[in-house]
């Protein structure tokens, strides 16, 4: 079946964000935390030595791992074993304490550059998935698209 309407003529790379943040299987799980705070990302692609994706990283996935810890008052120190976001915070070694692998989505959404917006935008919609890994014919991450990457782009194009 041939898809239609103009979003169908437009593809990933189009909207995609690239180059792309990512994080090494074998890192631990506070370098993503300070990676999701420094940068203010949600998604981040968990990769091997060779680029090829294994696995996807959420913010909203740590925090259900290991919630941060709230600031309250002018107590708080901030210290070399901590990783501050904005009035919350985390301690590395409990982070730490988890493995990265065993918390990460094993089988994460991806497209290819030249999938259309359209049948990306399905599959996110019926995967119920707020971003894809694009990666190349070998699995290698060359970027992503978010929710906000789309909204981002068709309010430049629509609006």
């Amino acid at each position: 079946m041939k898809e239609s309407g103009f979003l169908s003529e437009i593809k990933v790379e189009e909207v995609m964000r690239s180059p792309v943040l990512t994080i090494f299987v074998d890192d631990s799980l506070s370098k993503a935390a300070e990676i999701f705070v420094r940068e203010r990302i949600y998604y981040l692609p968990v990769v091997q030595s060779n680029k090829k994706l294994v696995g996807l990283l959420t913010q909203k996935y740590l925090y259900k791992m290991r919630s941060p810890r709230r600031i309250i008052g002018e107590e708080f120190e901030e210290k070399m074993d901590t990783i501050v976001d904005g009035h919350s915070y985390y301690y590395k070694d409990m982070l730490d304490s988890y493995i990265l692998k065993n918390i990460m989505y094993q089988t994460p959404a991806k497209a290819l550059k030249t999938d259309s917006l359209n049948a990306v935008i399905k599959n996110m919609a019926k995967s119920n998935v707020g971003c894809v890994t694009v990666v190349d014919e070998k699995d290698v991450v060359c970027g992503i698209l978010t929710e906000k990457d789309i909204i981002n782009y068709l309010a430049k194009k629509v609006l």
